[in-house]
């Protein structure tokens, strides 16, 4: 995802856990956010379906295997109210399983991804995503799973290092589509992080992926302000 946002890479440091941005440095434009609580994994994949319009799906209870080296977990697809809906309820969301998962750690900043969407498995090497002035240090940065209780089917993923934040809100179009849309880059001032929006269209997750088809859009800009536990 937005390879023209990296900034200065300190050496890796062994992090708390896997939560992190991941990607395929050779395949720019797509990626997977992985958030690890314990023996629980979060992760989200954001691709491109077969228009090569914005696409996730998601692994929400991802099972850490006792050696904590793999992951494993059922893939959905999710349609729901757009973004611009005022009335988000879970009721009008549709959770549809389309596959399974597998996630294996050669190390604590390598993995092999492997998961199947409605048939079409999928294997991948990636590599924590670099930017900003430090590795990952999950829990003690913000880099988490964020989410209103109240609109459950939506959510924000979060990533930083050091100085700089790597966002994705996964949530849906006008038409109830899956929309994911990345907040690439930023500055903090004080407990305020601002930074632009983009949306993105690319190759199809069907097909080898070819990173000169990704194009960037800037779609806005986002303030996210830090308020202890909560944000907004």
């Amino acid at each position: 995802l937005a390879a023209a946002l990296l900034a200065s890479l300190g050496h890796p440091a062994r992090a708390a856990n896997y939560t992190d941005m991941w990607w395929n440095a050779g395949e720019s434009g797509w990626g997977l956010t992985i958030t690890h609580h314990d023996d629980k994994v979060f992760a989200v994949w954001y691709v491109y379906d077969e228009a090569g319009r914005p696409l996730w799906v998601h692994m929400s209870n991802g099972i850490v295997s006792a050696d904590g080296r793999s992951v494993t977990g059922k893939v959905y697809h999710t349609t729901g109210p757009s973004y611009r809906d005022p009335d988000f309820r879970w009721s009008r969301v549709t959770v549809t399983p389309v596959g399974d998962a597998r996630i294996d750690f050669a190390d604590d900043e390598t993995a092999t991804v492997t998961y199947s969407v409605l048939g079409r498995t999928i294997t991948k090497t990636l590599t924590r995503l670099p930017f900003g002035s430090a590795p990952a240090n999950a829990p003690v940065d913000q880099g988490d799973l964020w989410w209103n209780p109240d609109e459950a089917g939506w959510g924000l993923t979060i990533n930083q290092h050091g100085d700089n934040l790597f966002g994705v809100w996964y949530t849906y179009d006008l038409d109830g589509r899956p929309l994911w849309i990345g907040l690439m880059g930023g500055d903090f001032q004080g407990n305020a992080f601002t930074g632009p929006l983009y949306t993105t269209t690319g190759t199809p997750y069907t097909q080898p992926f070819v990173a000169a088809d990704t194009k960037r859009t800037q779609v806005g800009v986002a303030t996210i302000v830090f308020e202890g536990a909560p944000a907004r």
